[in-house]
């Protein structure tokens, strides 16, 4: 397609013929043809930097939206980090502060069974030491009931001796005077002495035989009381063993638990970023291509088509020219 400026739309020249349109007519038109087209090209030019800014203004604005959208995901990757790191470090909190409860509940604990422990093996043994004192008391006293006892019974043995089995006590001879007397009585005196000994070693023997035994027993049943004791302390540690590991297990899956949720957040607030990020630009891009369209659809030609003809114009006969 061919196309004229204004400038040679106005100096067009035409071949004269016979029955040729006027000049001066002719002339006329393309002036009025070239001031029109002058102004369209004028308004075409005042559209196309319209055009041209406006899609600068677009693309800048879509820029700034994006940079925008750019400052927002980076604000939810820095909020996403210290929401994390708030977590890590609440979490951190958490567990260093059951640590110590825990350290401290452990130590309250042994702290009280020792006690407890002390207390009660203090009171079994005072009971044992009592129950010992009575034992050996009474082991005492039946013993002093034996010695009293054998006392009696050598005394009323010693009563009860017919006179023909008492010692015989011969008549001194002339020379020996009362010094033989005497002499049997002490042999008597002797004799009665070692069998009251002999009595008495054996009541104390039994005595100390029955003061031993139950000193054995008192130990025994101490023995028993305090190795019961232990191994209900034992058992009442390893309880509360169980119970500190189990809320050290119970801490660390809360723990683990925050975690998880900071980190799906995390990751769902920069898919939102991204999704609304996405979505501006589009919006953008859509915006733009119908502004362009709009502009394309107003833009006039350029150039007159060759070959419309003209109708006949006036009572000579005159015809217009084919223009374009």
């Amino acid at each position: 397609m061919t196309t004229f400026t204004p400038r040679e739309i106005k100096n067009r020249k035409f071949k004269q013929s016979l029955m040729g349109a006027d000049a001066e007519e002719v002339k006329d038109f393309l002036k009025i043809v070239a001031a029109e087209f002058d102004r369209i090209l004028t308004q075409n030019a005042l559209l196309e930097k319209r055009l041209t800014e406006q899609t600068v203004r677009s693309t800048l604005g879509t820029k700034k939206e994006a940079e925008k959208q750019r400052q927002t995901l980076e604000s939810a990757d820095k909020a996403a980090g210290e929401i994390i790191a708030r977590a890590r470090e609440e979490a951190d909190g958490i567990r260093q502060q059951t640590e110590r409860d825990l350290a401290e509940l452990r130590r309250k604990t042994e702290r009280e069974a020792h006690e407890k422990a002390r207390r009660e093996t203090a009171l079994m043994l005072s009971q044992a030491k009592v129950m010992a004192d009575e034992v050996i008391l009474n082991a005492k006293q039946k013993a002093e009931k034996i010695e009293a006892e054998a006392k009696e019974a050598l005394a009323a043995a010693a009563a009860s001796v017919p006179d023909f089995e008492r010692p015989l006590s011969i008549p001194p001879s002339p020379g020996e005077g009362a010094f033989g007397s005497d002499e049997a009585e002490d042999l008597s005196s002797e004799e009665a002495l070692q069998n009251f000994d002999s009595l008495i070693a054996e009541a104390r023997v039994k005595a100390e035989t029955i003061i031993q035994t139950t000193r054995a027993e008192a130990e025994m049943v101490t023995s028993g009381l305090i190795g019961r004791t232990l191994g209900e302390l034992n058992k009442e540690h390893e309880r509360l063993l169980a119970a500190v590991q189990n809320a050290v297990h119970k801490s660390e899956e809360i723990v683990k638990a925050a975690r998880e949720e900071a980190e799906q957040f995390a990751v769902r607030r920069k898919s939102d970023a991204f999704e609304e990020c996405n979505a501006v630009l589009l919006e953008a891009e859509r915006k733009a291509g119908v502004i362009l369209s709009r502009l394309r659809s107003r833009r006039p030609s350029h150039g007159i088509k060759p070959g419309v003809e003209g109708k006949t114009a006036g009572s000579g006969g005159k015809t217009s020219p084919k223009y374009q």
